[in-house]
């Protein structure tokens, strides 16, 4: 890009050939072949420029270059590639990050993998089902928090490229981040993306602290009930899945906390077992015997 921008291209590709010595235009050329030959070896690491500066021209670098590092149509640099994508997940990222980071595999992909058809309208359909397959990808790799949004892109008509969908959803992903970040909420809407399941980010209810005695006093203007606003209001909102989810797994606990202590209740009501052994008789002998004890405080004779 900045040789082209420099209209110095032509020494790369051999479009602007060496002149002969004599002529007018030799050290003309000679210096812009310098030039760019100056502008490949300065984009080197250290540890190759001895391999290319002692070539003579910029063009001899250029060849040099893309026989020994170019891979070209390497299918195996398509297949990871391919897997890349199919396998990208947000995991909690900003929307934005996850979007290039994709778009990025696939402009590689475009660049390795260029269509060869030369009918405009077969052209036009292979673009279409392209763009729609990775539309795809981008919806199957986003965050549990966004399935709303990724049910209405796939309902909309026309079905959209992934430029459009990219931006349906940052949207709406945009408007989560709002609505979290409001400063005052009650306790059992303040979610913070602090807790990961299978690798990926996903809400949880916190405290906040000194904050929440603000929110005692706030009413909300939808529902009635005290310590939230109407703009985190689930009755108004919905209960989402991970809500819902929270909840069940609360109630799920206090069953199982309420079945140990009525069993330990249980266990303390019964009658204990206490070992008794009997005072040794005149012919030196001893008997032992299991029976259930009242009181603990029944006779020296019993053994705790």
């Amino acid at each position: 890009m900045h040789v082209v921008g420099r209209e110095k291209f032509g020494y790369l590709t051999g479009e602007i050939p060496q002149p002969s010595p004599k002529d007018p235009t030799y050290n003309k050329w000679r210096a812009n072949n310098a030039l760019v030959k100056g502008w490949l070896i300065n984009s080197m690491s250290s540890t190759l420029m001895g391999n290319f500066i002692r070539l003579p021209t910029a063009k001899a670098v250029w060849d040099a270059v893309a026989k020994t590092y170019y891979d070209g149509l390497d299918m195996s640099q398509v297949y990871e590639l391919t897997c890349k994508a199919f396998q990208m997940r947000q995991n909690g990222r900003p929307i934005t990050a996850y979007y290039s980071d994709l778009q990025g595999i696939w402009q590689e992909l475009d660049h390795r993998c260029p269509s060869n058809m030369e009918c405009a309208a077969d052209a036009a359909t292979w673009k279409k089902q392209t763009e729609n397959q990775r539309v795809y990808v981008f919806l199957a790799g986003l965050d549990p928090e966004l399935d709303k949004v990724c049910s209405d892109v796939m309902r909309m008509d026309p079905f959209p490229d992934v430029e459009v969908s990219f931006a349906h959803v940052r949207r709406e992903a945009q408007r989560q981040v709002t609505m979290m970040n409001v400063p005052e909420v009650h306790e059992g809407s303040a979610m913070v993306f602090g807790t990961q399941r299978n690798g990926v980010a996903r809400p949880s209810f916190s405290s906040i602290g000194s904050s929440l005695k603000n929110t005692k006093t706030r009413e909300c203007s939808y529902c009635g009930d005290r310590g939230h606003i109407r703009e985190t209001c689930f009755k108004l909102i919905g209960f989402l899945d991970w809500c819902l989810e929270q909840k069940e797994q609360q109630s799920q606990k206090k069953d199982k906390e309420k079945g140990r202590k009525g069993k330990a209740l249980q266990i303390a009501s019964q009658p204990s077992l206490v070992l008794k052994v009997d005072q040794p008789s005149t012919n030196n002998s001893s008997s032992t015997s299991l029976v259930d004890s009242g009181s603990p405080q029944q006779g020296n004779d019993w053994l705790w």
